[in-house]
């Protein structure tokens, strides 16, 4: 059976600067942002603390969300062009061109009754991705309890208590919320 290179989990802001934080004291890290653009100068961030909005989901659905490419500073973020069916060009920044990294989805806080889920994972079988994704899974395990498939910070486990629903989408029926093991 392959090895899961994926964790799931649910997390505030809080949460992820108790991960990322001591990992970027260690290794400088950087944070590139993922999707289709119209420039093709990559949103690259230094630190996680610099990134808008972090542990806060825009969209209600997780997978809609922001999500960023980590990596080592300085490592190079390639770009590809996209063709529209309308015609011109949009630029892609995704981990197919960009072996030497991971996808972080952080997702997070969305209102305040919603705490949506996020993601940490590589398809990459580059020695770098995969170091990478062990450096910050290990952190990860470490400051966070494991429930079911999903791994929750303290404060989202705090507020999952006082009643916060951990979900994979705010509209979607209480039923498909994390229940406890």
């Amino acid at each position: 059976m392959p090895k899961k290179n994926q964790i799931m989990f649910y997390a505030t802001a809080g949460d992820l600067g108790s991960v990322l934080s001591p990992l970027e004291a260690e290794k400088p890290l950087q944070y590139t942002l993922t999707g289709l653009f119209e420039t093709n100068k990559p949103q690259t961030y230094e630190s996680y603390a610099n990134i808008p909005d972090l542990g806060r989901a825009s969209h209600p659905t997780a997978a809609a969300n922001q999500s960023f490419l980590l990596s080592y500073q300085g490592t190079n973020v390639r770009v590809r062009e996209v063709p529209q069916k309308a015609g011109g060009v949009l630029f892609g920044v995704d981990q197919a061109n960009n072996e030497d990294t991971i996808v972080l989805c952080p997702a997070g806080r969305h209102g305040n009754h919603v705490i949506l889920c996020g993601m940490m994972g590589t398809v990459s079988p580059s020695v770098t991705s995969k170091f990478l994704y062990g450096f910050v899974g290990k952190q990860l395990r470490k400051n966070f309890r494991k429930e079911r498939e999903f791994f929750v910070g303290r404060e989202a486990f705090d507020l999952w208590n006082a009643g916060v629903r951990l979900t994979i989408g705010a509209s979607s029926p209480a039923e498909f919320d994390l229940k406890r093991a």
